[in-house]
């Protein structure tokens, strides 16, 4: 069963030209497109109903195999392969193109691109839906993370061990970047994905609908306990272990800093509690990445 695609071969074709452009984020927000690299990602965004408008590949038999996924997924209503030209198709109209290897090292972020690269619509990370934890009590923020590696794992991370939402302060580096997208496999497709400060976070749980929802906040640190209690008298410190067995029904909103940095004073003047984790061999800190995992699992185990 075979479809009808274009053969794209100069790097100057204009859709080549635009495709490369979106590595930038300043071009994926003025274009409102956004990269996915990778079998896993188209994939993923396919089976999520996200839009696709351009897929790139080297050989017509992974043409075939995601034309088919459109389908069975209902992204595209009209899509008929037997009888249809994907030309013709008139909800996505998804635009299939073949390429080789060189112009999909051109459009591709990667030092070695992958078989498949699509081009998506831009979407509202803030309106998916947890299929597994809409009623957990523990969110996540992030705060001014500037890794794209360590952000998307964190995002999967987060929603594997079953947070309701995740927050993302404004200075976060952009979500739809390649990176991210690759670290987080698809994640983001999986439950809602917010960019608020922790002003709006904070005010917006003690108005109207949300009032019910007030979190208990928890911070995070490296830094020596009585240093902390002593520039931030209200702070409690508990070992993570104590708090996840203690007081795990509450409503919480666990937040990480910045690599380099860690949480701002804002973060730690607002915070109820500093949670701990213990360490052995005189390892005084881990990473930020270490510590969303061994925390997010730890708290909501429930």
């Amino acid at each position: 069963m075979g479809i009808n695609f274009t053969k794209i071969d100069s790097p100057q074709n204009p859709v080549i030209k635009l495709v490369s452009s979106l590595q930038l984020k300043k071009n994926r927000q003025s274009e409102q497109m956004f990269l996915l690299e990778g079998e896993t990602l188209v994939q993923e965004a396919i089976k999520n109903g996200i839009e696709l408008v351009y897929v790139f590949a080297q050989d017509e038999a992974a043409l075939n195999e995601i034309v088919k996924l459109v389908a069975q997924n209902d992204l595209a209503a009209n899509l008929t392969l037997a009888s249809k030209p994907v030309a013709e198709c008139s909800r996505a109209e998804t635009e299939f193109h073949m390429v080789s290897e060189h112009i999909m090292s051109k459009i591709s972020s990667t030092d070695t691109p992958p078989p498949i690269i699509a081009v998506a619509k831009l979407f509202d990370t803030s309106k998916r839906s947890c299929r597994d934890s809409a009623n957990s009590s523990l969110s996540l923020f992030l705060e001014d993370i500037s890794d794209p590696g360590n952000l998307g794992s964190i995002i999967r991370t987060g929603f594997a061990a079953g947070v309701r939402e995740i927050y993302l302060s404004p200075n976060c580096v952009d979500i739809f970047n390649p990176k991210v997208l690759r670290a987080s496999m698809g994640s983001i497709f999986y439950g809602p994905v917010i960019i608020k400060s922790l002003n709006e976070i904070v005010a917006s749980s003690q108005e109207g609908a949300h009032a019910s929802r007030q979190y208990q906040l928890l911070a995070t640190s490296g830094l020596e306990a009585k240093a902390l209690q002593a520039q931030y008298p209200q702070l409690r410190l508990m070992d993570f272990r104590d708090y996840a067995r203690k007081e795990s029904t509450k409503q919480k909103l666990l937040m990480l800093g910045n690599e380099a940095r860690g949480l701002s004073d804002e973060a730690f003047s607002k915070a109820d509690i500093v949670l701990q984790i213990p360490m052995a061999n005189g390892i005084e800190s881990i990473n930020v990445l270490s510590a969303a995992s061994v925390l997010l699992f730890g708290l909501n185990k429930q």
